[in-house]
This record gives structure tokens, C-alpha cells and sequence, in this order.
């Protein structure tokens, strides 16, 4: 009676990781973490020229509340390499808490480390992409 106990015992904790696994990988995180960001660069792409963005202090911190309310996907994707036709914003920075992170809005969007790795897609990137173009009009 003790081994049947066993049994059925771990096989609800597998059964109970499986779900917990699959919800956490069906589900959404915020793409920035709380805590000090720091934008390293941040360019616009269009037509096949790249411009470089600067920002204001007062820019940097909209740009900083738009990402924190962005969120991705938790399942990784590959999506490397990209055609500059893809790409709209990039965006480098490096948070506190996440490390030196670059995010793609365009045709792709995604969120990532390192590119040869994969990362993760971002959810709502038009929504995204709109109050980053109000933001700098």
C-alpha cells in the first residue's frame, strides 16, 4: 500500500510541474524588470538608413514607463538574422536587474540577450510602437 502511495503521489507531482511548466510558458512577463535603466542606444530605421535617436531626460523616462508596461511572451523563438527591412526601433540598454538587453520593433519584434540564442516575442508591439512614435513627433 505504501509503494501505490509513492506512485500516485509523484505522479501528481509530475502531472502538477507539467501544467505549472506549460502555463508559465503559454503566459506573458514584462520585457523590463523594475530598477535603474540605462539606454545605451536607441535608433530608428527607415528606408535603409539607420538614424541614432537622442533622447532628453524627460524622453528616457517615457520611453523607460512605455517598457516597463510592455510585455513579452515567456517561450523563446529564434528569430535571427534580421533584414534592416524588419526593423523600425532598436533599442540597447542595460537594467539593473535583467542585464544588457536589446529590443527589435518593427516586422519582428522581439526582445533579447543574444541574438544567436533567440528571445522572446513581444506582445502588442503596433501598441508599442505607436506611443514611441507620439513620443518622439
Amino acid at each position: 500500500m505504501k509503494k501505490f502511495a509513492i506512485y500516485i503521489f509523484s505522479a501528481v507531482l509530475i502531472i502538477g510541474a507539467a501544467f505549472g511548466l506549460t502555463e508559465y510558458l503559454s503566459g506573458t512577463t514584462y520585457v523590463l524588470g523594475a530598477g535603474s535603466t540605462i539606454f545605451v542606444d536607441f535608433e530608428k530605421v527607415s528606408e535603409g538608413e539607420t538614424e541614432r535617436i537622442y533622447l532628453t531626460q524627460e524622453e528616457e523616462e517615457e520611453l523607460k514607463l512605455i517598457l516597463l508596461e510592455a510585455e513579452r511572451k515567456n517561450k523563446k523563438i529564434k528569430f535571427a538574422p534580421l533584414a534592416q527591412e524588419d526593423i523600425k526601433y532598436h533599442i540597447h540598454l542595460t537594467n539593473e536587474k535583467q542585464g544588457q538587453l536589446f529590443i527589435t520593433l518593427g516586422n519582428v519584434n522581439v526582445v533579447y540577450r543574444n541574438s544567436e540564442k533567440g528571445g522572446f516575442e513581444i506582445v502588442d508591439p503596433e501598441g508599442i510602437i505607436a506611443k514611441i512614435d507620439a513620443l518622439l513627433a
